[in-house]
């Protein structure tokens, strides 16, 4: 019947699409030749130098330099509290606690940007939602307040910069601050009021407190999950309401993603290079730009771009290796006749031991930070091309091998991956929007670059098409018109 072709081709359809996400991965001409990385970093030695030193002077948020920071979040979530107490229906007393999260956590903050995380108790997500926006409101209500208290020339220190329905962006004494409003099913004691001390409620995590943390989201992770995957098998299943569960659980489980990105764990050149292309973004955001990709995104390409690099390094490597094995047996074989010729071929072998050095040296030459911003722009441009076909992408997180499941690996299905807010493209709607939003607008223009490396392509075209033109040209011949 009709029916079942349908639902065959929609498997079929599914199948193929998953089997396309397991396959996934950029192809040579958008990754960086490994064989460069030692010259590049010869050559460029100093300015990778120079970067490194720029980014944690000028960028990287330090806590000793930068100390204030977590005390005007306190003293910010203090004055809500006290505020909270003198209202009798107040919607932040649902509020039981407070997490620095984010960026900072993750030491991965850029100066004047920073991110928390408001938690409130709830069982059903449908109340839930209401009471997000209701706290939002009254946060939002607050800092108006407050800037009206101050003098006229300090009330652009308390303002209320971006305020949709789910999160909000405030400056607070000259700091930005993301704020989330997430609930979870159980009570954190780690997130609690009060947790360090009388009037202490936010802190930075040591390692030892971040590792029980991790520990303690692994067993309570199931919860979101199963809130997500119930929502979806539904009679009449709500898009918004999975889509706000899914962005509750990565908010709830935000502790988690730093646990995964620790420079201890990605690299401090890989640290470095997203801290670059952070204070980028927030350049752009200044600037005016819309639609920009998310913070999270960017610490993964970098993750991914380092992975990738390090990937085509062993891949040469290994093939250096098979290659000496052939070349060794070779010799072994033909080792009566080399030894007629090896006066004459000294000079020769010796240039030949050297280009081999140099492909080992460049195998285990040092990544830098332009190295990895290079190959995310490369990755970007080449995601941003892919969202205009049929092809979906994904990037998968390169370190899998974990005894938990709250990463995603290539043997997730399509639902599987949407219980974790994890969106992958697809083929764009009429309106032309893409899963990836704003990705290949943010990095337009750095399609410029790849097409100079076409120009000659180009220039071939445009010399056929010019001859084309010519030949079609009428002709005039013993006084008979003939067109080609």
């Amino acid at each position: 019947t009709k029916q079942q072709e349908s639902k065959q081709r929609e498997e079929e359809e599914r199948n193929t699409l998953i089997k396309d996400l397991r396959e996934w991965t950029p192809p040579n001409n958008y990754r960086i030749r490994t064989k460069q990385l030692k010259r590049n970093f010869i050559k460029n030695s100093d300015t990778n130098e120079y970067y490194a030193k720029m980014i944690e002077k000028k960028i990287a948020f330090k806590q000793g330099r930068d100390k204030n920071v977590p005390k005007i979040a306190n003293d910010f979530v203090q004055e809500l509290l006290e505020a909270s107490q003198n209202e009798d229906r107040c919607p932040f007393r649902r509020v039981y606690g407070v997490v620095l999260g984010g960026s900072l956590q993750k030491r991965l903050a850029i100066r004047h940007k920073f991110d928390g995380d408001i938690k409130y108790q709830n069982d059903h997500y449908k109340h839930a939602q209401r009471v997000q926006r209701e706290i939002l409101t009254w946060i939002s209500d607050r800092v108006n307040k407050k800037a009206k208290e101050v003098a006229k020339d300090q009330r652009n220190n308390f303002r209320i910069i971006s305020n949709p329905n789910r999160n909000m962006t405030i400056e607070y004494e000259g700091c930005e601050y993301d704020i989330l409003v997430a609930f979870t099913y159980e009570v954190r004691l780690y997130c609690q009021f009060n947790y360090k001390g009388d009037k202490e409620h936010i802190y930075l995590l040591e390692d030892e407190e971040l590792e029980r943390i991790a520990q303690d989201l692994f067993d309570h992770h199931g919860k979101y999950k199963k809130a997500i995957e119930d929502a979806q098998m539904e009679e009449f299943p709500n898009q918004g309401d999975i889509d706000f569960l899914g962005r509750n659980m990565s908010a709830s489980l935000t502790l988690l993603s730093t646990y995964y990105v620790r420079e201890t764990f990605i690299g401090k050149e890989t640290r470095l290079a997203i801290l670059l292309l952070k204070a980028w973004k927030q350049y752009l955001l200044r600037k005016g730009t819309e639609k920009l990709i998310k913070s999270i995104s960017i610490e993964m390409l970098c993750v991914y771009a380092k992975h990738i690099i390090k990937e085509g390094q062993l891949k040469n490597t290994n093939n250096n290796d098979n290659k000496d094995d052939t070349d060794h047996d070779n010799n072994d074989d033909d080792d009566n006749n080399n030894n007629n010729n090896n006066n004459n071929n000294d000079d020769d072998d010796d240039d030949d031991d050297d280009d081999d050095d140099d492909d080992d040296d460049d195998n285990d030459a040092e990544i830098t930070v332009l190295d990895i911003v290079q190959q995310c722009l490369l990755l970007l441009i080449y995601i941003g091309e892919q969202a205009k076909t049929s092809r979906p992408s994904m990037l998968v997180w390169p370190f899998e091998e974990t005894p938990n499941e709250t990463l995603i690996t290539r043997d997730r299905s399509p639902n599987g991956l949407k219980a974790r807010n994890v969106y992958f493209e697809r083929p764009a709607p009429s309106h032309g929007q893409y899963h990836l939003t704003g990705t290949h607008k943010f990095f337009s223009a750095l399609k410029k670059k790849k097409k100079n490396k076409s120009r000659g392509r180009e220039r071939v075209k445009r010399k056929k098409k010019k001859l084309q033109k010519k030949n079609s040209k009428k002709k005039k011949i013993n006084n008979k018109i003939i067109i080609k």
